[in-house]
């Protein structure tokens, strides 16, 4: 009865991470979080689908009322993010809080919400059940694409997985409110960097920690890029897109193009490949002394003038934000570091 059963619970109710918005400071790396039971008569059993994002971590453990069990890699799913598991159901209710640790490469994420379910009928040993009203499928994630030609994204990787700094100066701190226009740019940047076959968690969190560091939504309502326009009158002082890069470090990495399509947000995926670049070409290091201090930095890194280390604090303060609530790579709230403006 137990492996009919089994291979009859598809039907579950999914709860989608826009959804799960509605609760207070919900954190969550899944794009669904998805819950069933059915009873077979005899004992009842439960089951957990959990799809995490980004893709491929080499385990997922499921935590609830001090039970950790692993949860198994669905072979079905090329994207290696689904996966399953039947933890016991004794204190387990709808709204229970349990916690997700997906384990990357850079790290273990960890991510706490609430548990969904909504009560199943007694299983009649022939149709499928599933908690909650009419299951829907989860909103579907951007998969995660293919590098930009030439980037040897292992090796950015490896850079971000160095990066640290051990000092509270230049903390990074979180904004309560949610700003819409944010929320919609973020979101875009989240598929852009997807897009761009970005897979590590801390490599994506310090991709979202460059764009915050320079605007506060990224782009207008018309979709322009809130850049800095102060040098315009300096043709390689000026600077394109959300980050800012001016014309003199495109030059630097080769970058091929109108640098006038990167002040445009339908041309994101540009922007992050640009991004990318960027680092492979200057490596972590270089880009940020490059970006805080113009050539004169890249070149003399220690000249205190431009406060270079306080700089790398606190987009690492920002970094870490990023990586430990995963729902501020989507949501509208800011995130901002204590940095001195040069």
């Amino acid at each position: 009865m137990r492996a009919v059963a089994l291979t009859l619970l598809f039907v579950i109710a999914f709860v989608t991470a826009k959804n799960l918005s509605k609760h207070n400071k919900v954190k969550t790396l899944s794009d669904s979080f998805n819950s069933g039971t059915f009873i077979d008569g005899n004992s009842n059993e439960w089951w957990i689908q959990v799809v995490v994002a980004p893709g491929s971590p080499s385990k997922v453990e499921f935590i609830a009322n001090g039970e950790t069990i692993t949860l198994r890699a669905e072979s079905w799913d090329s994207t290696k993010r689904t996966f399953t598991g039947k933890p016991t159901h004794s204190g387990i209710s709808h709204g229970t809080g349990v916690t997700i640790v997906a384990y990357y490469p850079s790290g273990p994420i960890r991510t706490s919400l609430p548990y969904n379910f909504h009560g199943a009928p007694k299983y009649d040993g022939k149709t499928p059940v599933s908690g909650g009203s009419s299951p829907q499928a989860p909103s579907p994630a951007t998969p995660i694409g293919k590098p930009p030609a030439g980037i040897n994204m292992g090796k950015i990787v490896s850079q971000v997985a160095a990066f640290v700094r051990n000092t509270n100066e230049s903390p990074a701190y979180v904004g309560g409110g949610e700003n819409a226009l944010l929320k919609k740019w973020k979101s875009k940047l989240n598929d852009a960097i997807s897009h761009n076959g970005v897979s590590d968690a801390k490599t994506r969190s310090i991709i979202h920690a460059f764009f915050a560091l320079e605007s506060e939504t990224l782009y207008d309502a018309n979709g322009n890029a809130l850049r800095d326009t102060g040098k315009d009158y300096d043709a390689l002082s000026k600077n394109y897109s959300p980050l800012n890069m001016n014309k003199d470090m495109l030059n630097h990495i080769h970058f091929k193009g109108d640098a006038n399509r990167l002040n445009r947000a339908e041309n994101i995926n540009d922007c992050v490949a640009t991004l990318l670049l960027a680092i492979q070409e200057l490596s972590l290091d270089g880009f940020i002394n490059f970006h805080r201090g113009g050539r004169t930095g890249y070149q003399h890194p220690n000249k205190s003038e431009f406060k270079i280390p306080m700089f790398k604090n606190g987009i690492f303060h920002m970094m870490q934000k990023f990586q430990q609530d995963t729902s501020l790579w989507s949501d509208g709230r800011k995130v901002w570091a204590q940095i001195d403006y040069v």
